[in-house]
C-alpha cells in the first residue's frame, strides 16, 4: 500500500512514525498483537484530521490506542495504529463548574496528578491507572459504588474526529445521540480527541480490608454493595475466602 501514496503523504505519515518500523503492538494482558502497515503518533487534531483524509483516499482503515488494557484484540489492525500518547496536554480549567478538559492521550495517573495540583479529584476510579482517559471511557472502565456510574458518565463534552475527517463536538445539549454513543464507541464512531470531565473537590478515602467467606458475601450482598460508598470484594477460587 505505501507505493500508492502520493510522496506529500508519504511524506507526512514518515514524519508521525512512532519508534522502530516493524513495531509489534501487544495489549495489556500480552494475549493479541498484531503488525500495523504505520505506527504513528500525532500531537495535534490537525494531523489526525488528515490521516483520516489520507486513510479514506487509499481504503485504509485507523485505530486509536491508548495503554492496550482491553482484554480483547479491540486496538488490532495491519492498517494505521494511532499512538495517543502525545496528545496529553491540559485545554482548559474550570475550578467553578469544578471540570477539567484534556487531550485525550492524557493517562489517568497523569490526569490525577493534573487534579491533585488544582484542588479536584475524579470521582470514581478503577483498580488501574495506565490507561489514557479516552481508552476509559471507550471501553466503559468503571470502579465501585452503587451510586456511581462508570467513567465515561463523568464527561460532559467531547471532540471526535469521525471517518470523513469532520471535527464534531457533543454534549448532553450539542448533539446528544452523538455524544452518549461515542462516550461508549469503542473506537468505532471515530477518534476522539479532547475530553472535559466533570470532578469534585479533593478528597480522601478511609478504606476498611476484612476477611470474609464467599457465602457469607453472596447471602448478605444486598447489604455488603450499600455497606460503604465503595465497595468491592476479592475471591481465591476454589476456596471460601
Amino acid at each position: 500500500m505505501a507505493h500508492l501514496l502520493s510522496e506529500s503523504e508519504r511524506s507526512f505519515i514518515e514524519r508521525l512514525q512512532y519508534g522502530a518500523k516493524g513495531f509489534e503492538f501487544k495489549n495489556w494482558a500480552n494475549t493479541f498483537h498484531c503488525k500495523p502497515l504505520y505506527y504513528l503518533a500525532p500531537e495535534t487534531e490537525c494531523e489526525i484530521i488528515e490521516l483520516v483524509r489520507i486513510a479514506a483516499r487509499h481504503g485504509l482503515t485507523l485505530k486509536p490506542v491508548g495503554s492496550g488494557h482491553s482484554p480483547s484484540d479491540l486496538a488490532c489492525t495491519d492498517s494505521i495504529m494511532l499512538n495517543m500518547d502525545k496528545m496529553n496536554r491540559i485545554l482548559a480549567h474550570d475550578p467553578y463548574a469544578c471540570t477539567l478538559t484534556v487531550e485525550a492521550g492524557v493517562l489517568v495517573h497523569q490526569l490525577n496528578s493534573m487534579l491533585e495540583q488544582r484542588g479536584m479529584a475524579l470521582s470514581s476510579l478503577g483498580s488501574i491507572s495506565g490507561q489514557s482517559i479516552a481508552g476509559a471511557i471507550a471501553t466503559a472502565t468503571h470502579s465501585t459504588g452503587m451510586a456511581f456510574g462508570d467513567m465515561s458518565s463523568t464527561i460532559t463534552h467531547l471532540v471526535i474526529i469521525d471517518g470523513t475527517g469532520r471535527r464534531r463536538e457533543c454534549s448532553a445539549t450539542v448533539d446528544p445521540d452523538l455524544f452518549d454513543a461515542a462516550r461508549c464507541s469503542i473506537g468505532a464512531l471515530g477518534i476522539i480527541t479532547q475530553v472535559t470531565i466533570q470532578c469534585e473537590p479533593a478528597f480522601k478515602l478511609h478504606a476498611v480490608q476484612t476477611p470474609d467467606t464467599l457465602d457469607h458475601v453472596l447471602n448478605t450482598l444486598n447489604e455488603v454493595v450499600f455497606s460503604a460508598e465503595h465497595v468491592r470484594f476479592w475471591w481465591f477460587p476454589y476456596t471460601d475466602n
